[in-house]
């Protein structure tokens, strides 16, 4: 192991001072043979649950800090101008227990609050004395306050302004120097040595980590000087130049003139490091009020569900109850019942609000007990749909966090139930499109946002939301803002509930509003899916949809699907012999690649397209169960070599096949595993567009009305 570790770096929510993404990060230490790897964003904590979890992949252990610009006075005049560094210290925090990342939440939070309009993010030192426990700092002193005094050789008011840290954080206290190749740094450096022996504090090496390469950083470094008129010039090299992840020989040719500020650094990592857990209570979802008591949370599905399966008139259909029951027996060792009760409560309030909403969201589709709850509208078993994509006891996760799909302005309505439900202190605004600034590319980027989608995030928890993730605001009377993303927030203790907000689904709402003028009892999700005009005018414009990202072989395949899809319940053969015979001229005869799981390929022709399919063929292949079958796709999903040699071993001593046929197999397994589909995901979507083209074509003026009033783009 190297006997350094950097400390002060600094992913991309450092917006516009860093290009480096966390799997970089951690797989740019493991080459260098690192035992720790530290993250310290400036003034935010949003990248922490992702570290953590990447850092444990690679068995690295994460150090998890924060840069904190902190004010020694608040009073009515502490503003000044952000480009004039004498305001303020700057200091990296370092969590060295669970109370300490608390701690930290509290600090980020409030760092956050007091942001102005011409001052970054910040905090005062009072708030360090209120939450100063299991904190670790390094005073900075190559830029903030102290870098100002001493460049101004004010080494009496540079002192004075350290001592005041010395009762804070006692022996948990040092003082850093950073070497960019920098004049000013070796100047500072004598005084910084004096600065410590005087007081006792320790120094430690740094260097400012915003690129993972040399060359990231020279590019962070061009722009930086040229932004104004965007003109890259040849030039000498700047401190800039110098700010990327170092080995420890680059690092030690650096610090040559005081080794012992290296090994500090090696230190201080076995002294913060913890061993983090992402959430140290008992995870619990709240549910609306009504099943809070009498039974358990179970017991409310459980009745609820049964009541409403015993009206759907299939008491003939032993299958329905067959997959009920197995579909429970799954939610109960999940322990998802909590958040399922949750999203049926908010399902039903939109329902009654009369929110038009996808026929199904995404994997939950394919679940028959969100089908009997009304929560989709896709029968699974007509389709021939899993629960396994959704629930998957070999694969646990703490909620499936299922994203409704849902007309514009749903999401504020969402937020008006669970405020009802929860009150403000439980309840949170999520980030999912923040508006990143890729410095390295020269360019604006937006994560997680569509012109036709937007994507909507609350979190709830059954504690308040300000002890258990920083926030961006917290303004009195409205909402405040997690710094976390939707995926991540579970991880945290919070349950994220997502809705996806469609151009798509507003036109039908509005569409389906005009036609209720005329016939009120018109619904587009009572329609039948066998009409030859729609699904002649769904298979015109099916070529024409495939993503370039799949392989040339499949585009036609996997582009017409969909309509396959509701070709395969409409009962219109005539138009589904049309669709084959159309798929036949164009491609030849296509032989199934796995000729004794012919009927498992026979929806798309011989190839393997659907995560569904390959679940059917792994369980009909390994004579295992469905939720076996669904973990070893994931684990083919995830790439894994390992679980290429375990099926292929099973294959061959169950069904007695050669070992090269076995390696045929499970060799086009994987392969296709990168490019499968989840069928449940299409053929919602591919209803969509059937009732889409359904208005288009019967409702001709209804469907126009809301382009000519300019209400839908």
């Amino acid at each position: 192991m190297n006997k350094f570790t950097h400390l002060l770096v600094k992913s991309q929510y450092s917006l516009l001072e860093s290009c480096i993404t966390i799997p970089a990060l951690v797989e740019r230490a493991k080459s260098l043979n690192m035992e720790f790897v530290a993250l310290a964003d400036t003034s935010v904590l949003a990248k922490i649950p992702e570290f953590v979890r990447t850092c444990r992949e690679a068995d690295i252990k994460p150090l998890l800090g924060c840069e904190f610009s902190v004010f020694h006075y608040q009073h009515k005049n502490y503003t000044v101008n952000e480009t004039n560094p004498e305001g303020a210290d700057q200091v990296i925090l370092f969590a060295t227990s669970m109370e300490g990342y608390k701690n930290l939440i509290q600090l980020s939070t409030l760092a956050n609050i007091n942001r102005k309009r011409n001052l970054k993010a910040h905090i005062f030192l009072q708030d360090l004395v209120k939450y100063s426990e299991d904190i670790y700092a390094l005073l900075i002193t190559h830029s903030g306050t102290l870098g100002t005094f001493l460049d101004q050789n004010k080494f009496s008011e540079t002192r004075t302004k350290v001592a005041k840290y010395i009762p804070i954080f006692s022996d948990k206290l040092a003082l850093t120097h950073c070497d960019l190749l920098d004049p000013k740094d070796l100047k500072r450096l004598p005084h910084i040595i004096s600065l410590g022996n005087e007081l006792k504090i320790p120094i430690v090496a740094v260097n400012s980590v915003q690129a993972i390469h040399a060359q990231e950083a020279h590019e962070i470094s061009l722009y930086n000087k040229y932004k104004q008129d965007n003109k890259p010039k040849l030039r000498q090299k700047s401190c800039w130049d110098e700010r990327y992840f170092k080995t420890y020989k680059e690092m030690k040719e650096l610090f040559n003139p005081i080794p012992e500020a290296l090994e500090n650094t090696e230190k201080i990592a076995h002294r913060i490091y913890f061993p983090f857990t992402l959430s140290d209570r008992e995870y619990v979802t709240p549910i609306p009020e009504q099943f809070r008591y009498g039974i358990s949370a179970y017991k409310w599905l459980q009745k609820i569900v049964l009541e409403k399966l015993s009206v759907m008139n299939i008491h003939e259909n032993h299958e329905y109850e067959e997959r009920v029951s197995y579909e429970l027996s799954l939610i109960r060792k999940l322990t998802w019942e909590r958040y399922i009760l949750l999203i049926s409560g908010i399902i039903n309030f939109l329902t009654s609000q009369d929110i038009y909403m996808s026929p199904g969201f995404s994997d939950a589709t394919g679940s028959m007990v969100l089908y009997v709850l009304g929560i989709t509208k896709v029968d699974p078993i007509k389709f021939k749909l899993r629960p396994e994509v959704l629930m998957n006891p070999k694969y646990p996760v703490c909620i499936p966090e299922i994203i409704l799909d849902a007309e514009k302005l749903s999401y504020k309505k969402v937020g008006t139930y669970l405020l009802k439900q929860f009150g403000d202190q439980y309840i949170t605004k999520i980030c999912n499109g923040f508006k990143l600034f890729s410095i390295s590319q020269k360019e604006r980027i937006s994560i997680g946002e569509s012109p036709d989608l937007r994507t909507c995030t609350y979190g709830i928890s059954d504690e308040k939301i300000e002890k258990i993730v920083p926030l961006y605001r917290r303004d009195p009377g409205s909402l405040s803002i997690a710094q976390t993303t939707g995926g991540r927030s579970s991880y945290c203790g919070i349950t994220p509930i997502s809705i996806l907000e469609s151009n798509n689904l507003t036109l039908l709402s509005k569409v389906q509003k005009l036609i209720h003028k005329q016939n009120p009892d018109f619904c587009f999700g009572t329609l039948p899916l066998n009409d030859s005009t729609i699904l002649e005018k769904l298979w015109e414009k099916r070529p024409n949809i495939a993503g370039s990202y799949i392989p040339k072989t499949f585009q036609e395949h996997i582009a017409l699907i969909g309509l396959q899809l509701l070709l395969a319940s409409s009962h219109n053969d005539q138009i589904a012999n049309n669709f084959r015979n159309h798929i036949l001229d164009k491609n030849g005869s296509e032989k199934p690649e796995i000729t004794f799981i012919q009927e498992v390929l026979d929806d798309s022709f011989g190839m393997l397209l659907y995560s569904e399919q390959l679940i059917d063929c792994l369980h009909k292949l390994l004579d295992c169960s469905y939720v076996q079958a669904d973990f070893y796709r994931r684990e083919l999903a995830r790439k894994s070599g390992k679980i290429e040699d375990v099926l292929k071993k099973k294959l061959h001593n169950l069904k007695k096949i050669s070992e090269s046929d076995c390696n045929t197999i499970i060799d086009i397994i994987h392969s296709r595993s990168k490019y499968l589909w989840k069928k449940s995901f299409i053929i919602a979507n591919e209803i969509t567009h059937y009732q889409i083209t359904y208005a288009k074509i019967y409702f001709p003026e209804e469907f126009e009305r809301p382009y000519l009033r300019g209400s839908t783009s």
